[in-house]
């Protein structure tokens, strides 16, 4: 007998228990039958007079015929014997045949979940013990199939002149659908606060100065180093606060460039960039940092602001251009003084183009994410997942339906780029910890190449594995490792052509160490490429990535965990012949 049973059975001594005859007079456990159909009549006093009704009042087939016709189920448990009868439409609730449950009580108590029956348990004794008026708990019951189906189950106890219950009658509803919209709400609303929490984590941990702007120019959001720029006034820069009023705040805390300008032209100046923002512009505080401002409109017209410090820049600049004007008057002393120069002036002409670089990386960047940030996800994956799973009937058009499978993967899609920010960010940050176990290689595999599979099969693209037979476990943090693979399968699928191949291969060195080998047949790398492709936001052809969804942090993310794993990435590649790139796991990480 399950622990229910163990809980409720201690709750009545067992030779004082009662049971209900026919006639409704209460009688020692030990002679009376146990409930059959004859003896429904009885059930249905006991329930007028537990409702009010006394049964010449009540008219006994009126009421059979609302309970059957409600669509509920009726049970009524002999305390005495543990039996129970259930009812034809209460064994229909859940598909089963009337002759498939027995009046044993330990097959009802089997129906119940395993996690639910403690619950159950502790809510009959407390109504046994006279705690509560009814008996009324919601448990998942097993269904025929196998399958589980949320239940409303409610009863009372029918007590003797001593107070001691000697049986229970009540009623089962089925309220799965009901459960079923509450945890989708529920799931909806836990994805959406993830995701707010993930984006406010990613801005937090940037090295650079974040504010959102919406399509009134008010301050939605922003992290510390931006507040901090401000320096003395920084409490004033807060949620609401006009684009407008935080200029005017910035403009009396700048050095002007020129000896007539005024904080009232420079305002002008930054509000007509602010209306068609294009480049970047570069201020000096009255605290003698420098930072580079960058501004980016979103899809519904607010702006994106990023501020980067680049102060150590600007020193270095000024610097080297004291060192030129050093040499320049040194070069009518001495013609060897020339060389210096020039070396001088390639280190400042190498400085200033990985600057530039970097602010064109960065650039792109934010004209490619702007839009994906701000993409609304709230309750865009939860509602939309409601509507293609039908989940409150047929939608009529199966359009709509394919609409709203759209919605839920390009919400997807973006929850997916956040993450890869976010962990990414942590990485850099040393914030991300790995939770490691001891991971089946195979087993893990499989997974990977199942999730992938449809997306070779709709690319025409063949998915080949190779994995050892019986091998140890790998010590390894299983959601990267998991990771590592999905990014490195996807990337492979992503720049091979229909008819081409992809290979998953897990192997053992030979000093016991764990590796892993994708190849595929794509367009290849060409080896002065690696170290681009391996870098955070890198991309070989800016129009080729285009064409092939992506925002450069895939291979980054999976150096990253590798190295983290005591790990190395290695990449062998070809133009037009394809790519193997291949992880290898130190052998202390191999456990048998």
């Amino acid at each position: 007998m399950p622990d229910g049973r163990k809980n409720i059975d201690t709750a009545i001594e067992p030779d004082n228990r009662d049971a209900l005859h026919r006639d409704g007079d209460a009688r020692p456990a030990g002679t009376v039958a146990p409930p059959t159909p004859e003896n429904r009549i009885a059930l249905e006093q006991v329930v007028s007079r537990k409702f009010g009704e006394s049964p010449d009042s009540m008219d006994l087939e009126r009421f059979r015929l609302a309970i059957e016709g409600s669509g509920d189920g009726i049970w009524d448990w002999d305390v005495g014997r543990n039996t129970f009868y259930l009812s034809k439409r209460h064994k229909a609730l859940f598909g089963y045949a009337e002759h498939e449950i027995s009046d044993r009580g330990e097959d009802w108590i089997a129906m119940i979940h395993p996690e639910d029956r403690i619950l159950h348990a502790e809510a009959m004794n407390a109504h046994l013990k006279g705690e509560s008026e009814c008996y009324a708990v919601e448990l998942r019951m097993l269904r025929r199939d196998g399958s589980w189906s949320w239940a409303y189950v409610r009863g009372r106890g029918v007590r003797d002149e001593t107070g001691r219950v000697y049986r229970v009658v009540g009623a089962t509803s089925d309220i799965s659908s009901r459960k079923a919209v509450e945890l989708a709400g529920v799931d909806a609303e836990s994805r959406a606060r993830q995701a707010q929490n993930r984006f406010a984590d990613a801005i937090n941990v940037s090295t650079d100065g974040f504010a959102l702007f919406d399509a009134e120019d008010r301050l939605e959001k922003s992290n510390s180093k931006f507040t901090a720029a401000f320096g003395d006034v920084n409490t004033t820069i807060q949620e609401n606060l006009l684009y407008a009023e935080m200029i005017a705040i910035l403009a009396e805390t700048i050095v002007l460039d020129e000896e007539n300008d005024t904080a009232a032209d420079w305002f002008d100046r930054q509000m007509e960039y602010h209306r068609n923002p294009e480049g970047s512009v570069v201020v000096q505080t009255s605290s003698g940092r420098w930072y580079n401002l960058t501004e980016r409109k979103t899809n519904d017209n607010g702006t994106v602001l990023m501020l980067s410090d680049v102060t150590a820049m600007k020193l270095a600049e000024q610097d080297l251009q004291n060192k030129l004007m050093d040499l320049q008057a040194a070069k009518l002393v001495s013609d060897r003084q020339s060389e210096q120069l020039q070396s001088l002036a390639e280190q400042f002409a190498d400085a200033k183009e990985e600057a530039d670089a970097a602010s064109r990386t960065k650039s792109e960047f934010l004209a490619n994410m702007s839009h994906e940030l701000r993409t609304p996800l709230n309750a865009v994956m939860g509602f939309s997942e409601v509507i293609k799973n039908e989940l409150f009937g047929p939608v009529g058009v199966a359009q709509y339906k394919q609409y709203a499978d759209d919605i839920y993967e390009s919400g997807a899609h973006l929850l997916a780029i956040i993450n890869d920010i976010l962990d990414l960010s942590k990485v850099e940050a040393g914030k991300f910890d790995l939770n490691e176990t001891e991971v089946q290689v195979p087993e893990l595999c499989r997974s990977v190449i199942h999730i992938v599979k449809g997306r070779a099969d709709e690319a025409g693209i063949t998915l080949i594995k190779g994995l050892p037979e019986n091998p140890p476990y790998l010590l390894a943090d299983p959601r990267s490792l998991k990771q590592m693979l999905l990014n490195l399968m996807s990337n492979a699928i992503k720049f091979t052509s229909p008819g081409g191949t992809v290979d998953l291969v897990a192997s053992l060195c030979d000093d016991g160490g764990f590796r892993f080998d994708i190849r595929d047949t794509g367009v290849g790398i060409a080896p002065e490429h690696f170290e681009t492709v391996l870098s955070p936001f890198g991309q070989v052809d800016a129009a080729h990535a285009r064409d092939h969804q992506g925002t450069g942090l895939g291979l980054p993310l999976v150096k990253a965990f590798i190295e983290m794993h005591g790990g190395r990435i290695e990449i062998e590649s070809e133009l037009d012949e394809g790519t193997t790139v291949s992880l290898f796991f130190p052998p202390e990480r191999t456990r048998t």
